[in-house]
């Protein structure tokens, strides 16, 4: 069990380091982190770890983006391409 998670079975000396939920904790939290990803969830889980993305459903996404202010992950990296 990750150290994350264990924070869902009551404190530990471990997880008192770890910071609040930013949102609610979703009632099914243990069968989301188990479940399988696939290969293109693991790749968009990939791309929010490394760009500090909200990872979820796309409207979920969008929402926590804006209410946190991390729309800039939500873009592509580097400069637009001229036309």
């Amino acid at each position: 069990m990750g150290e994350s998670l264990g924070r869902t079975h009551g404190d530990s000396p471990k997880t008192a380091w770890l910071g609040d939920w930013p949102v609610d904790r979703p009632r099914d939290w243990v069968v989301r982190v188990n479940r399988s990803q696939g290969a293109s969830g693991l790749e968009a889980l990939r791309t929010s770890v490394q760009r500090g993305r909200p990872f979820g459903e796309e409207g979920w996404v969008r929402r926590i983006a804006k209410r946190f202010d991390l729309e800039s992950t939500l873009r592509p990296r580097g400069r637009p391409k001229g036309s």
